[in-house]
Parts: structure tokens; C-alpha cells; sequence
């Protein structure tokens, strides 16, 4: 019987490891993206002698964000990926998401967690959620405050700016837009780059900024979950999902 295709895949291109978003054109978020995705983190987290991550896409998008169709369901608000997402700030060894391709709502959220972005020239990213009568509620609020401020923060978040990675690297929140490969392929040229250093000290690089950066987020989890619970089933939510079903 053939194998059922995952959603993300993982695997390793020598000390790096790779999770590769594989649902293409869109990379929605939903039940099974998730559970590949948890998979594909769990085994980065036991994998021996990874020195670097790349999160990677196939198709057009990064990811497009959550799937519509789920966000109808009163349970949507409420699930395990902002716990999967925690994962991947907390990994031990530096992390790079690689966007060929634009990137909205929680799928940008996943690029946040990384510790470093590249994005495609010309790829659109946004943090969309208040489109939809919600917020970026799985990380994306302390992490967008700790790159841009309070202020800008506050007014891509409002407005739900759909920028090109060019506009997002000026302000900080994007690493690089190569002009002639991949976001891929610099991603893993970097990665190659931090491999040649002795191991040790990479990972001290991230355990130390980690110690500076992610109480913040860690005591902004219970308030995450609060607001996340009270929006769960608004009819704002409901209404503004089948909306965009409706023009798609």
C-alpha cells in the first residue's frame, strides 16, 4: 500500500537538518499540516549532531496561513500549534526559515520563531489574523514587538500590512532577499557557513539570546491562551471566514 504523503517532510542535508513545507501552492495550516509538522519538529529535537535548521517551502507560498475552512470550526482557536511553534524558538541550535514565497498569519508566525529569516524577492508577507477577528496568537505578537517596537508593531498588526520581504528587512524582521538563488539556497549556504564553526559555539550564540529574549515570550504564553480562548466561536470570526471562502 503506498505510503500516505506528508504534508512537511524532514530530513538532513549533512549537519543541517531541513523541514520542508510540502503542501503546495498554499501550505495551509491545518489538522494534518500540524501533525506533520509536529512529527518533523520531534525528530529534529532527537536527531544527533544536528549543528542547524532550515524551514523551507515548496509551491508558491511559505504558507497562506491557517485553512479557512478549519477557522469555521469553534475548536480552531484552541489547538496545539502555538505548542509546536514554542518548540522551534526553543531549539538548541540556530534556525533559519527559508521563504520562497509569500508568508501570511500563522505561517509567517513560523518564520518568527527561527532565529533568522530569508525571504524571496518580492515574496508578500503579513501578519493578517485581524482580517479575520483574531490576532497572531501563536507568538507572532512578542516576537514582531522584540524586531520592530511597540509602535510599528502595533501598526503592522492593526493594519495588516502585506509587504514585500524587501520593506520587512528594512525594519529588521528579514534577514536577507538574495538576488541571484534561492531563499533555499542561501539558507543553507549560511547554514554550511555555521557548520564550519566549532560546535560549541553557535549553540552559545542561541542559548544566550534565548536568555535575553524568550522570558518575554514565555510570560506572555497564559495571556496568548487567554485571548485565543475568548475569541474562539466569535461569529466576527465565522462570518469573516466564509467571506473569504465565498472569493476563493
Amino acid at each position: 500500500m503506498e505510503e500516505e504523503k506528508k504534508d512537511v517532510r524532514v530530513y538532513r542535508e549533512g549537519d543541517v537538518g531541513v523541514i520542508h513545507l510540502d503542501a503546495p501552492p498554499l501550505n495551509l495550516i491545518n489538522r494534518k499540516f500540524k501533525e506533520d509538522l509536529d512529527e518533523a519538529v520531534a525528530w529534529v529535537e532527537k536527531e544527533a549532531g544536528l549543528r542547524v535548521v532550515i524551514i523551507r517551502n515548496s509551491g508558491k507560498y511559505f504558507g497562506a496561513g491557517g485553512d479557512v475552512n478549519e477557522m469555521k470550526e469553534k475548536d480552531y482557536h484552541v489547538d496545539k500549534l502555538d505548542g509546536i511553534i514554542q518548540r522551534i524558538g526553543a531549539l538548541p541550535m540556530p534556525t533559519i526559515a527559508a521563504m520562497d514565497g509569500g508568508a501570511f498569519g500563522g505561517s509567517f508566525e513560523i518564520a518568527l520563531a527561527c532565529d533568522m529569516r530569508i525571504a524571496a524577492r518580492g515574496s508578500i508577507l503579513g501578519l493578517t489574523e485581524v482580517n479575520f477577528g483574531s490576532f497572531p496568537g501563536v507568538g507572532g505578537t512578542p516576537r514582531i514587538i522584540q524586531l520592530m517596537g511597540r509602535a510599528k508593531a502595533m501598526e503592522v498588526m492593526l493594519l495588516a500590512y502585506r509587504w514585500p520581504a524587501e520593506e520587512w528587512m528594512r525594519y529588521g524582521v528579514i534577514n536577507a532577499v538574495p538576488d541571484l538563488e534561492s531563499a533555499y539556497d542561501m539558507a543553507l549556504r549560511w547554514a554550511n557557513l555555521i557548520c564550519q564553526k566549532p560546535a560549541s559555539g553557535p549553540r552559545a550564540v542561541k542559548e544566550a539570546v534565548s536568555c535575553f529574549a524568550e522570558p518575554a515570550c514565555r510570560e506572555f504564553l497564559p495571556h496568548q491562551h487567554r485571548i485565543m480562548e475568548a475569541l474562539a466561536g466569535k461569529s466576527d470570526i465565522m462570518e469573516s471566514s466564509k467571506a473569504f471562502l465565498n472569493k476563493h
